[in-house]
């Protein structure tokens, strides 16, 4: 999938969602946007959808972080912030499993 596609899924998705604060609103977009950004970075790009974003892509990204030594709360916050978000963009099946992600 191209990161435009991946970029247009996001948009719109967070167009129609108006839950939280502008600032919260504007955190969501940033934490989105750096996802595809690392993800196509590290070259490890789920295909077709967000759907298709598996528990490696996960751990690789994790990994990715974890290189650019980002502190494992900013990790955890970024991953809470996206699998979290509400009225699903991620109802893939591995939503579930972040917890037994290392951090």
């Amino acid at each position: 999938m191209r990161k435009s596609q991946l970029r247009q899924q996001v948009d719109n998705h967070l167009r129609h969602n108006h839950t939280g604060s502008y600032r919260e609103k504007k955190h969501r977009y940033f934490v989105l946007h750096k996802i595809i950004r690392d993800l196509y970075h590290i070259k490890c790009i789920p295909g077709g959808t967000w759907h298709a974003l598996t528990f490696d892509h996960v751990q690789r990204l994790v990994a990715h972080w974890k290189s650019n030594k980002l502190k494992p709360s900013t990790i955890m916050t970024r991953l809470y912030d996206f699998f979290t978000n509400p009225r699903g963009l991620t109802t893939g099946p591995m939503m579930t499993p972040i917890v037994f992600i290392k951090v």
